[in-house]
């Protein structure tokens, strides 16, 4: 008999059986269970117990759970977001429960997006087995210092046949220590071939704290330090995710008015797109209103003059469209100002300077309203536009077919994993496309674009409709 029958005898569990991984989540692994006789070499090398709690993420049937609560009596929570899987956790939790005789009070099965997750004060090491991609471990583990923050505890990652991804991440952006590597290389000699644990404790934070009083160079790693209080503050920008909402109204007291509208809702920033307003060439009518709408709001402002060569309702000279966005960036009234890379590529280094020297971040922007190209197509458009030097990307095609959205999909995963800390926004426009504004921050985008009040896009949802689908 196999060790994994033996040990799914002895739990009186299946795993072993082969899956795919049902979920058409790009963002999500397929799902593979830790082999039995690694987890025994665990053990054996690193100690756990009853008073420890793990969380193992992308759990799939719940083995972790099972094997490390009936060799070390340990506490586990099984996140997993394929419902398939995790109702099969809650099976083998009752035949565990059955063979054993007893209902462990330790055990916990959710089914849930690993992002999603609220860590408990109780909860000390985090397992994972590759589940998912960067952007997501980023979010999890942003979560779990948020949580160290709050309770103060010894907290270890535990990762199987690491990615290299991770392993850079939490080295160089985090102040997660290196603690051991367990070797479980069999024949073939395979560097990944091992657990990695990682540990972050109060020990560890004073150490850096000290070395941050010291040297500079701990502000390489983006980490803050509040020194009144010794704690370890995250600066995770590619984490970060905005709602935005656009205004589309063309006269001065149609524009303010919804302005104070949107100050009153949940929302992140706000996208005038001037190039409805009937006022857009004249510099000081423009700047007058831009004051105005500052003192009418607490949200970050984007200014987006968007030509009807992509999309825009404005027929504009460039000569005009540089001069314009040239004085809203003197103006320093906005957070935000939305550039067109490919029709103003011989301006880009004077912009992108410009906007460096009065601190309005550039999103360099491409609109295809009549196709999506292919995956490779997109991937190389992400590149060439990042290569400029902007803040943030921004890509949006009209989708023919389902097809085209899961491309779209793909070339953000793919774009991310290989620029990190690049921002990016990615829209699939039309109905057919609406799950990538549905699913932006999950998908690694840096906002939504939503429509209460004016619509500014095809397929644009309402803020209504975006809290109801994330529920």
């Amino acid at each position: 008999m196999k060790k994994g029958n033996i040990y799914d005898k002895i739990l009186n569990i299946e795993t072993t059986k082969t899956e795919t991984r049902m979920d058409k989540t790009i963002m999500y692994n397929r799902y593979e269970a830790t082999p039995y006789e690694d987890l025994q070499l665990l053990i054996s090398r690193y100690k756990f117990t009853d008073k420890d709690h793990i969380v193992d993420f992308g759990s799939g049937k719940g083995r972790v759970s099972f094997f490390m609560n009936y060799f070390c009596k340990t506490g586990c929570t099984s996140v997993e977001i394929v419902e398939e899987f995790y109702k099969k956790a809650l099976s083998n939790y009752e035949g565990y429960c059955k063979k054993n005789k007893r209902k462990p009070n330790n055990l916990f099965f959710v089914n849930e997006y690993a992002e999603k997750y609220e860590i408990n004060d109780f909860e000390n090491k985090f397992y994972f087995f590759n589940p998912f991609s960067l952007k997501i471990f980023i979010a999890v583990v942003n979560r779990i210092i948020k949580s160290f923050e709050k309770h103060n505890r010894t907290i270890d990652i535990i990762m199987y046949y690491p990615d290299y991804d991770y392993i850079n991440y939490l080295e160089s952006k985090t102040a997660f220590k290196h603690i051991m590597d367990i070797d479980t290389s069999k024949i073939k000699k395979d560097p990944r071939e091992k657990f990695s644990i990682y540990r972050l404790d109060n020990d560890i934070v004073n150490e850096i704290f000290n070395i941050h009083i010291c040297s500079k160079n701990i502000t390489s790693m983006n980490l803050n330090m509040d020194k009144k209080n010794h704690n370890l503050k995250a600066d995770f920008s590619y984490d970060e995710f905005n709602l935005c909402m656009p205004i589309t109204k063309v006269e001065d007291i149609d524009i303010l008015e919804e302005v104070s509208g949107i100050e009153k809702l949940n929302i992140d920033m706000i996208e005038w797109r001037s190039d409805f307003y009937k006022n857009i060439k004249k510099d000081e009518k423009v700047i007058s209103l831009l004051k105005k709408m500052k003192d009418k709001t607490t949200k970050k402002i984007l200014f987006t003059l968007r030509t009807s060569n992509e999309g825009g309702y404005i027929d504009i000279t460039n000569e005009d469209y540089i001069r314009i966005c040239k004085n809203v960036i003197k103006g320093k009234l906005v957070d935000y100002i939305d550039i067109e890379v490919y029709n103003n590529k011989p301006h880009m280094n004077t912009l992108i300077s410009m906007s460096k020297n009065y601190a309005v971040k550039m999103i360099g922007s491409y609109h295809n309203f009549d196709e999506t190209p292919s995956l490779q197509r997109i991937v190389s458009i992400l590149k060439d536009i990042a290569n400029t030097g902007v803040d943030v990307v921004k890509v949006a095609f009209m989708p023919k077919s389902e097809d085209d959205v899961i491309n779209l999909e793909k070339a953000i995963e793919i774009f991310n994993k290989e620029n990190l800390e690049q921002k990016i926004i990615a829209i699939s426009m039309s109905d057919i496309g609406k799950r990538t504004r549905i699913e932006a921050k999950k998908l690694g985008c840096f906002l939504t674009f939503l429509s209460n009040f004016s619509k500014s896009a095809p397929g644009q949802i309402t803020l209504e409709e975006y809290n109801r689908e994330q529920k």
